[in-house]
């Protein structure tokens, strides 16, 4: 996961997250059957955009709180609600800047994957 900046650095099209379409599509008054018919597609298209943006999101801040160790990320946990708050940019960013870069080529891993 990169911010948002940083990819559009990398890409010619922009990321852009998508935003929440909220749970009915606005229909204004008067408008034709074709009208809402095409409000109605437009919002159910975001709506499954925003679900499966989220969900992956969720899926993959899921396998980071799996594969590294609380003692890492107890800071950012909260009493009541644990890391409900906390994206996975959020995650990733206080592990990189608390704990340094993680070198995948480095013998230490390599150790460590193998036992």
């Amino acid at each position: 996961t990169i911010s948002d900046t940083f990819y559009n650095t990398l890409s010619l099209i922009p990321f852009v997250s998508p935003i929440s379409p909220g749970p009915l599509p606005i229909i204004p008054p008067g408008s034709t059957q074709l009208q809402i018919t095409a409000i109605m597609d437009t919002h159910k298209h975001a709506a499954s955009i925003f679900k499966e943006f989220n969900n992956t999101n969720k899926a993959f801040k899921q396998q980071l709180l799996g594969v590294v160790d609380n003692m890492f990320t107890r800071t950012l946990k909260n009493g009541y609600i644990g890391y409900a708050n906390i994206s996975t940019m959020e995650f990733l960013v206080h592990l990189v800047t608390s704990y340094g870069n993680i070198n995948i080529n480095s013998g230490d891993l390599r150790k460590t994957t193998s036992r």
